[in-house]
């Protein structure tokens, strides 16, 4: 005897429970499992760049801030910076002197940094 006729669903019954139950797979398996895996796709790779963050900032690794001027290949300075602070008081110095037209040869990562507060 068939398990659907044993559990009382034959007819129009028994046919919607097996086009529910195979719908219901089909999304479980195309569409909630996909989900899945890419949630922790994202989940383990922002966790290594958080990881990267820390391991930079720990182990005093230079930032790198570089520069270039759009459209014009070859013109291009970067400074190894160590520190978060100084890495971002150092783009702002760098900003400064692209506003105001001043070389970017004039700006030392060293004298950039100041006083941390």
């Amino acid at each position: 005897m068939s398990p659907l006729i044993e559990a009382g669903l034959e007819g129009p019954t028994g046919c919607l429970a097996v086009l529910l139950g195979s719908a219901l797979l089909l999304a479980l398996t195309f569409a909630v499992l996909p989900a899945l895996a890419l949630a922790f796709d994202i989940a383990l790779i922002l966790l290594v760049a958080a990881a990267g963050v820390v391991a930079r900032v720990l182990f005093r690794r230079p930032w790198v801030v570089e520069a270039h001027e759009e459209g014009r290949l070859g013109e291009r300075r970067e400074w190894l910076v160590i520190g978060w602070r100084a890495s971002g008081r150092v783009i702002e110095e760098v900003a400064v002197a692209l506003e105001s037209g001043l070389p970017l040869e004039t700006i030392s990562p060293t004298a950039a940094v100041g006083p941390a507060g």
